[in-house]
Protein backbone atom coordinates (compact mmCIF):
# COMPACT_ATOMS: atom_id res chain seq x y z
CA UNK A 1 0.00 0.00 0.00
CA UNK A 2 0.87 3.69 -0.82
CA UNK A 3 2.33 5.64 1.97
CA UNK A 4 0.16 8.47 2.94
CA UNK A 5 -0.65 10.87 5.85
CA UNK A 6 -4.26 10.28 6.69
CA UNK A 7 -6.53 13.69 8.11
CA UNK A 8 -8.14 12.65 11.42
CA UNK A 9 -11.53 13.85 10.88
CA UNK A 10 -13.39 15.96 13.26
CA UNK A 11 -15.61 13.90 15.89
CA UNK A 12 -19.11 14.54 15.17
CA UNK A 13 -22.05 12.85 17.11
CA UNK A 14 -24.48 13.69 14.80
CA UNK A 15 -25.44 9.80 13.86
CA UNK A 16 -25.17 9.10 17.26
CA UNK A 17 -28.44 11.55 17.75
CA UNK A 18 -30.08 10.34 14.29
CA UNK A 19 -30.02 6.52 16.15
CA UNK A 20 -31.45 7.26 19.02
CA UNK A 21 -34.55 7.91 20.07
CA UNK A 22 -36.92 8.39 23.62
CA UNK A 23 -36.46 4.86 24.10
CA UNK A 24 -32.77 4.26 23.01
CA UNK A 25 -30.34 4.05 20.35
CA UNK A 26 -31.42 2.15 17.67
CA UNK A 27 -29.35 -1.43 17.11
CA UNK A 28 -29.11 -1.31 13.30
CA UNK A 29 -28.54 1.31 10.43
CA UNK A 30 -30.18 1.17 6.93
CA UNK A 31 -27.65 3.35 5.53
CA UNK A 32 -27.51 6.41 7.36
CA UNK A 33 -31.13 6.04 8.62
CA UNK A 34 -31.82 3.68 11.92
CA UNK A 35 -33.77 0.46 11.23
CA UNK A 36 -35.77 0.08 13.44
CA UNK A 37 -37.17 -3.15 13.23
CA UNK A 38 -34.29 -4.34 14.36
CA UNK A 39 -35.17 -3.04 17.78
CA UNK A 40 -32.41 -2.23 20.89
CA UNK A 41 -29.80 -3.50 22.89
CA UNK A 42 -27.84 -3.05 25.94
CA UNK A 43 -24.66 -3.75 24.15
CA UNK A 44 -25.12 -0.85 22.38
CA UNK A 45 -26.99 1.16 24.92
CA UNK A 46 -23.99 1.04 26.78
CA UNK A 47 -21.50 2.11 24.94
CA UNK A 48 -23.46 5.37 23.77
CA UNK A 49 -23.66 5.94 27.52
CA UNK A 50 -20.02 5.24 27.54
CA UNK A 51 -19.52 7.90 24.78
CA UNK A 52 -21.80 9.98 26.00
CA UNK A 53 -20.06 10.46 29.37
CA UNK A 54 -16.73 10.59 27.94
CA UNK A 55 -18.04 13.32 25.81
CA UNK A 56 -19.57 15.69 28.13
CA UNK A 57 -15.73 16.04 30.00
CA UNK A 58 -15.23 18.26 26.85
CA UNK A 59 -18.38 19.53 25.40
CA UNK A 60 -20.81 20.52 28.29
CA UNK A 61 -23.54 20.41 25.60
CA UNK A 62 -27.03 19.97 27.58
CA UNK A 63 -27.87 17.32 24.62
CA UNK A 64 -25.25 15.82 26.25
CA UNK A 65 -27.14 15.23 29.59
CA UNK A 66 -30.42 14.16 28.33
CA UNK A 67 -28.92 11.38 26.23
CA UNK A 68 -26.94 10.35 29.33
CA UNK A 69 -30.00 10.09 31.13
CA UNK A 70 -31.83 8.40 28.62
CA UNK A 71 -29.60 5.43 27.89
CA UNK A 72 -29.07 5.65 31.84
CA UNK A 73 -32.64 4.69 31.79
CA UNK A 74 -32.52 1.97 29.74
CA UNK A 75 -29.81 0.31 31.53
CA UNK A 76 -32.01 0.84 34.65
CA UNK A 77 -34.81 -0.77 32.62
CA UNK A 78 -32.41 -3.43 31.21
CA UNK A 79 -31.65 -4.85 34.73
CA UNK A 80 -33.02 -8.34 35.88
CA UNK A 81 -34.44 -9.16 38.99
CA UNK A 82 -30.77 -10.75 40.04
CA UNK A 83 -29.06 -7.76 39.44
CA UNK A 84 -27.92 -8.84 35.87
CA UNK A 85 -28.60 -7.23 32.53
CA UNK A 86 -30.86 -8.36 29.39
CA UNK A 87 -29.58 -7.35 26.41
CA UNK A 88 -32.46 -7.74 23.18
CA UNK A 89 -35.70 -5.28 23.15
CA UNK A 90 -38.10 -5.10 20.53
CA UNK A 91 -38.79 -1.80 19.09
CA UNK A 92 -42.31 -2.23 20.79
CA UNK A 93 -39.76 -2.63 24.08
CA UNK A 94 -40.49 -6.37 25.20
CA UNK A 95 -37.30 -7.60 25.74
CA UNK A 96 -36.23 -11.15 23.79
CA UNK A 97 -34.21 -12.24 26.73
CA UNK A 98 -34.06 -12.75 30.09
CA UNK A 99 -30.47 -12.40 30.57
CA UNK A 100 -27.67 -10.80 27.83
CA UNK A 101 -23.92 -12.81 27.37
CA UNK A 102 -21.07 -12.46 29.31
CA UNK A 103 -20.32 -9.97 27.17
CA UNK A 104 -23.12 -7.52 27.66
CA UNK A 105 -22.70 -7.73 31.37
CA UNK A 106 -18.92 -6.39 30.95
CA UNK A 107 -19.51 -3.99 28.36
CA UNK A 108 -22.32 -2.78 31.17
CA UNK A 109 -20.03 -2.33 33.68
CA UNK A 110 -16.88 -0.96 31.88
CA UNK A 111 -19.54 2.25 31.30
CA UNK A 112 -21.02 2.00 34.33
CA UNK A 113 -17.58 1.89 36.16
CA UNK A 114 -16.39 5.09 34.36
CA UNK A 115 -19.52 7.12 34.60
CA UNK A 116 -19.12 6.21 38.68
CA UNK A 117 -15.47 7.74 38.23
CA UNK A 118 -16.38 10.66 36.44
CA UNK A 119 -19.55 11.12 36.75
CA UNK A 120 -21.47 14.30 35.32
CA UNK A 121 -23.39 14.69 38.18
CA UNK A 122 -24.20 13.48 41.08
CA UNK A 123 -27.45 11.63 40.54
CA UNK A 124 -25.58 9.36 37.77
CA UNK A 125 -23.06 8.18 40.19
CA UNK A 126 -26.13 7.14 42.65
CA UNK A 127 -27.72 5.49 39.99
CA UNK A 128 -24.23 4.01 38.31
CA UNK A 129 -23.07 2.89 42.10
CA UNK A 130 -27.05 1.06 42.50
CA UNK A 131 -26.82 -0.53 39.33
CA UNK A 132 -22.95 -1.62 39.50
CA UNK A 133 -23.64 -3.28 43.63
CA UNK A 134 -25.05 -6.40 42.67
CA UNK A 135 -22.27 -7.57 40.14
CA UNK A 136 -20.19 -8.16 43.35
CA UNK A 137 -22.18 -11.22 43.86
CA UNK A 138 -22.71 -12.44 40.08
CA UNK A 139 -19.23 -11.70 38.81
CA UNK A 140 -17.92 -15.35 40.02
CA UNK A 141 -20.10 -16.67 37.69
CA UNK A 142 -19.22 -14.98 34.30
CA UNK A 143 -17.53 -17.64 31.66
CA UNK A 144 -16.54 -16.22 28.38
CA UNK A 145 -13.22 -14.45 27.99
CA UNK A 146 -14.18 -10.96 26.95
CA UNK A 147 -17.04 -10.98 29.87
CA UNK A 148 -14.27 -11.54 31.92
CA UNK A 149 -11.97 -9.32 29.87
CA UNK A 150 -14.91 -5.87 29.78
CA UNK A 151 -15.39 -6.45 33.57
CA UNK A 152 -11.79 -6.08 34.36
CA UNK A 153 -12.03 -2.75 32.54
CA UNK A 154 -15.12 -1.83 34.66
CA UNK A 155 -13.53 -2.91 38.08
CA UNK A 156 -10.54 -0.85 36.94
CA UNK A 157 -12.95 2.06 36.63
CA UNK A 158 -15.05 1.29 40.27
CA UNK A 159 -11.59 0.96 42.06
CA UNK A 160 -10.05 4.00 40.55
CA UNK A 161 -12.76 5.99 41.63
CA UNK A 162 -13.53 4.05 45.20
CA UNK A 163 -9.74 2.69 46.15
CA UNK A 164 -11.08 2.53 50.11
CA UNK A 165 -13.40 -0.47 48.67
CA UNK A 166 -11.67 -3.97 48.62
CA UNK A 167 -13.97 -5.26 46.86
CA UNK A 168 -13.10 -4.53 43.10
CA UNK A 169 -9.50 -5.70 43.68
CA UNK A 170 -10.56 -9.10 44.98
CA UNK A 171 -12.92 -9.46 41.90
CA UNK A 172 -9.97 -8.33 39.56
CA UNK A 173 -7.61 -10.66 41.16
CA UNK A 174 -10.49 -13.47 40.81
CA UNK A 175 -11.35 -12.52 36.92
CA UNK A 176 -7.89 -12.07 36.04
CA UNK A 177 -6.72 -15.81 37.42
CA UNK A 178 -9.16 -16.84 35.43
CA UNK A 179 -7.90 -15.85 32.05
CA UNK A 180 -4.54 -16.10 33.03
CA UNK A 181 -5.13 -19.85 33.64
CA UNK A 182 -6.67 -19.90 29.83
CA UNK A 183 -3.76 -18.70 28.40
CA UNK A 184 -1.81 -20.94 30.26
CA UNK A 185 -3.27 -23.61 28.80
CA UNK A 186 -3.84 -22.33 25.20
CA UNK A 187 -1.02 -20.55 24.50
CA UNK A 188 1.42 -23.48 22.99
CA UNK A 189 4.06 -23.68 20.24
CA UNK A 190 3.49 -20.44 17.61
CA UNK A 191 -0.17 -19.36 19.71
CA UNK A 192 0.02 -17.53 22.39
CA UNK A 193 -3.76 -16.26 22.63
CA UNK A 194 -6.51 -17.35 25.32
CA UNK A 195 -8.48 -19.49 23.44
CA UNK A 196 -7.88 -21.62 20.43
CA UNK A 197 -9.55 -19.66 17.84
CA UNK A 198 -9.58 -15.34 17.33
CA UNK A 199 -13.29 -14.24 16.31
CA UNK A 200 -14.04 -10.61 17.41
CA UNK A 201 -12.92 -7.63 20.19
CA UNK A 202 -9.38 -8.91 20.34
CA UNK A 203 -7.48 -6.27 21.39
CA UNK A 204 -9.87 -6.58 24.35
CA UNK A 205 -8.50 -9.47 26.38
CA UNK A 206 -4.86 -8.45 26.24
CA UNK A 207 -5.91 -4.57 27.38
CA UNK A 208 -7.74 -6.46 30.44
CA UNK A 209 -4.86 -8.22 31.76
CA UNK A 210 -2.30 -5.24 31.24
CA UNK A 211 -4.72 -3.22 33.16
CA UNK A 212 -5.11 -6.08 35.81
CA UNK A 213 -1.26 -5.64 36.07
CA UNK A 214 -1.29 -2.48 36.45
CA UNK A 215 -4.06 -2.16 39.46
CA UNK A 216 -2.94 -5.36 41.38
CA UNK A 217 1.24 -4.98 40.81
CA UNK A 218 0.62 -8.41 39.71
CA UNK A 219 3.73 -9.10 36.78
CA UNK A 220 1.96 -12.33 35.88
CA UNK A 221 -1.19 -10.33 34.37
CA UNK A 222 1.31 -7.92 33.18
CA UNK A 223 3.40 -10.26 31.40
CA UNK A 224 0.64 -12.47 29.61
CA UNK A 225 -0.99 -8.77 29.01
CA UNK A 226 1.62 -8.37 26.48
CA UNK A 227 2.88 -11.50 24.73
CA UNK A 228 -0.52 -12.00 24.16
CA UNK A 229 -0.84 -8.47 22.54
CA UNK A 230 2.55 -8.58 20.87
CA UNK A 231 1.67 -11.80 19.14
CA UNK A 232 -1.83 -10.48 18.30
CA UNK A 233 0.00 -7.31 16.57
CA UNK A 234 2.20 -9.68 14.73
CA UNK A 235 -1.14 -11.55 13.05
CA UNK A 236 -2.63 -8.40 12.20
CA UNK A 237 -0.42 -5.94 11.12
CA UNK A 238 1.85 -6.69 7.49
CA UNK A 239 3.61 -3.54 6.22
CA UNK A 240 1.71 -1.19 8.74
CA UNK A 241 -1.85 -2.28 7.61
CA UNK A 242 -4.06 -3.80 10.36
CA UNK A 243 -5.89 -6.62 8.62
CA UNK A 244 -8.82 -7.57 11.69
CA UNK A 245 -9.79 -11.47 11.69
CA UNK A 246 -12.99 -11.11 9.58
CA UNK A 247 -16.17 -12.34 11.12
CA UNK A 248 -17.13 -15.14 7.90
CA UNK A 249 -15.03 -17.83 9.74
CA UNK A 250 -12.97 -16.36 11.63
CA UNK A 251 -9.12 -17.88 12.59
CA UNK A 252 -9.10 -21.44 14.15
CA UNK A 253 -5.63 -22.17 15.32
CA UNK A 254 -4.13 -24.95 12.28
CA UNK A 255 -6.67 -23.31 9.64
CA UNK A 256 -6.82 -20.92 7.23
CA UNK A 257 -7.79 -17.19 8.38
CA UNK A 258 -10.65 -15.81 7.27
CA UNK A 259 -10.16 -11.89 6.33
CA UNK A 260 -13.88 -11.05 5.75
CA UNK A 261 -15.63 -9.16 6.66
CA UNK A 262 -13.71 -6.75 8.86
CA UNK A 263 -15.75 -5.21 11.60
CA UNK A 264 -14.72 -1.64 13.31
CA UNK A 265 -14.78 -3.54 16.68
CA UNK A 266 -11.86 -5.32 16.01
CA UNK A 267 -9.42 -2.00 15.39
CA UNK A 268 -11.19 -0.26 17.71
CA UNK A 269 -10.07 -2.52 20.22
CA UNK A 270 -6.82 -2.38 19.28
CA UNK A 271 -6.42 0.90 19.43
CA UNK A 272 -7.52 0.89 22.85
CA UNK A 273 -4.93 -2.47 23.51
CA UNK A 274 -1.72 -0.39 22.33
CA UNK A 275 -2.40 2.70 24.12
CA UNK A 276 -2.69 0.62 26.99
CA UNK A 277 0.68 -1.00 26.18
CA UNK A 278 2.13 2.43 25.11
CA UNK A 279 1.49 3.65 28.88
CA UNK A 280 2.76 0.79 30.94
CA UNK A 281 5.48 0.31 29.00
CA UNK A 282 6.28 3.93 27.79
CA UNK A 283 7.52 1.91 24.49
CA UNK A 284 6.76 4.54 21.35
CA UNK A 285 6.09 1.79 19.02
CA UNK A 286 2.91 0.54 20.60
CA UNK A 287 1.53 4.03 20.26
CA UNK A 288 2.26 4.05 16.82
CA UNK A 289 0.31 0.70 16.32
CA UNK A 290 -2.33 2.42 17.81
CA UNK A 291 -2.35 5.11 15.12
CA UNK A 292 -2.24 2.59 12.60
CA UNK A 293 -5.57 0.09 14.15
CA UNK A 294 -6.92 3.48 14.11
CA UNK A 295 -6.07 5.07 10.85
CA UNK A 296 -8.12 1.31 9.24
CA UNK A 297 -11.08 3.46 9.51
CA UNK A 298 -9.96 6.40 7.55
CA UNK A 299 -8.31 3.95 4.51
CA UNK A 300 -4.90 2.11 6.07
CA UNK A 301 -6.97 -1.06 5.22
CA UNK A 302 -7.13 -4.31 2.81
CA UNK A 303 -9.07 -2.02 0.35
CA UNK A 304 -7.90 1.57 0.96
CA UNK A 305 -11.17 2.37 1.47
CA UNK A 306 -12.36 4.98 4.43
CA UNK A 307 -15.18 3.63 6.62
CA UNK A 308 -16.39 7.05 7.68
CA UNK A 309 -18.99 9.37 6.38
CA UNK A 310 -18.08 12.44 5.74
CA UNK A 311 -21.62 13.60 5.41
CA UNK A 312 -23.09 11.83 9.33
CA UNK A 313 -19.76 11.79 10.92
CA UNK A 314 -20.32 8.42 11.51
CA UNK A 315 -18.86 4.69 10.66
CA UNK A 316 -19.65 2.46 8.18
CA UNK A 317 -20.78 -1.15 9.30
CA UNK A 318 -17.70 -3.04 7.69
CA UNK A 319 -14.97 -3.94 4.90
CA UNK A 320 -16.12 -6.63 2.82
CA UNK A 321 -14.36 -8.17 0.28
CA UNK A 322 -15.89 -6.39 -2.65
CA UNK A 323 -16.20 -2.96 -0.63
CA UNK A 324 -17.48 -1.42 2.06
CA UNK A 325 -20.97 -2.44 3.95
CA UNK A 326 -22.61 1.20 3.71
CA UNK A 327 -24.84 0.68 6.76
CA UNK A 328 -24.09 2.75 9.97
CA UNK A 329 -25.37 0.44 12.70
CA UNK A 330 -25.15 1.57 16.40
CA UNK A 331 -21.70 -0.75 17.35
CA UNK A 332 -19.94 0.19 14.18
CA UNK A 333 -20.19 4.04 14.71
CA UNK A 334 -20.26 3.54 18.74
CA UNK A 335 -16.96 1.78 19.12
CA UNK A 336 -15.61 4.38 16.56
CA UNK A 337 -16.38 7.23 18.42
CA UNK A 338 -14.52 5.48 20.96
CA UNK A 339 -11.29 4.62 19.53
CA UNK A 340 -11.39 8.25 18.35
CA UNK A 341 -11.60 9.83 21.67
CA UNK A 342 -9.15 7.34 23.41
CA UNK A 343 -6.58 8.18 20.77
CA UNK A 344 -7.00 11.79 20.62
CA UNK A 345 -7.79 12.69 24.62
CA UNK A 346 -8.13 16.22 24.04
CA UNK A 347 -9.86 16.97 20.41
CA UNK A 348 -13.08 18.72 20.56
CA UNK A 349 -16.69 16.80 20.43
CA UNK A 350 -19.77 18.29 17.97
CA UNK A 351 -22.62 17.37 19.20
CA UNK A 352 -24.33 18.22 16.25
Amino acid sequence: MREQNFQTPELRLAHLRTLTNNSGIIQHGLYGMPNQKTGYCTDDNCRAFLVSVLAYRRNKDPELLRLIGLYLSFLRFARNDEGQFRNFMSFQQFFLDDRGSDDCQGRTLWALGTAIRIPPHETVREICEDLFEAAFTWLPDLVSDRGLAYSLLGLRQYHMAKPEDPRPLEMVNLLADRLATRWETNAVDTWYWFERRLTYANGIPPMAMLLAGEVTGNLRYTDIGLKGLNWLNGVLFEDGVLTPIGCNGWYQRGRKRHDWDQQAIDPAGMVGANLTAHRVTKDKAYHDLAVRSFEWFLGRNALGLPLVDPVTGGCYDGLAEHGVNKNQGAESCLVYYLAHMALYKHAPVAVY
